[in-house]
């Protein structure tokens, strides 16, 4: 594993707990208090993505009692977790994306308000930082798997295949008459437009650069 993917792993594990810990931790804090319906889905992503420093932490990290204490609430939890190189896996990944995907969905009954002076569950600024964070995280799978997204975005092989066919079929790939330098030309010449005609050489100029 080379520095670029240890400091991508480091980072991606870095935004994800920043997520979990910090953005939905005084959502989940509510949500429990108040035993709202959210409460369950919010739990649930805790207990998927959140990482913490040891297994009495990740105890207590779980425990409703301690969720629901003023010292949870005054307290910030934005790095409630060890700075390490361990990212979610790839499964933690897609059910993560998933979960807050629906959940911040307009058309979610967590996004949408019981009543007419009631709040939803999900304020705006959360349901904003759930989707911000969806379309983040989808560029975490290619870059945690770097080395295969650069073979693949570097891989032209399949040009070459298709002119050595083209060439061993003797096939043209399509008629000169389709090309835009010929197209152009042609639109001059047949509009006799006589402002472009001291450029009528110039789209056969493309031919040069290839």
């Amino acid at each position: 594993e080379g520095r670029a993917e240890a400091l991508l792993r480091h980072s991606i594990h870095e935004q994800t707990q920043a997520f979990v810990h910090g953005a939905l931790g005084p959502t989940t804090r509510k949500a429990v208090k108040h035993d709202k319906p959210l409460k369950k889905a919010l739990l649930g992503l805790r207990g998927l993505a959140a990482d913490f420093p040891s297994r009495e932490a990740r105890a207590e990290g779980m425990d409703e009692a301690v969720l629901k204490s003023k010292e949870f609430k005054a307290g910030d939890h934005a790095h409630d977790f060890p700075p390490r190189a361990a990212p979610p896996a790839m499964t933690q990944l897609w059910l993560l994306r998933s979960a807050v995907r629906a959940l911040s969905d307009d058309r979610s009954l967590f996004a949408q308000k019981s009543s007419l002076l009631a709040e939803p569950d999900l304020s705006r600024e959360v349901a904003k930082e759930m989707r911000s964070f969806y379309v983040q995280s989808a560029h975490f799978e290619p870059l945690l798997q770097l080395s295969a997204t650069v073979e693949a975005l570097s891989d032209v092989s399949f040009l070459w295949t298709r002119e050595f066919y083209l060439e061993l079929c003797d096939v043209v790939q399509f008629p000169t008459s389709m090309s835009l330098p010929w197209v152009l030309t042609e639109h001059v010449l047949r509009q006799r437009n006589t402002p472009l005609m001291p450029l009528l050489l110039a789209p056969l100029g493309v031919y040069n650069c290839c």
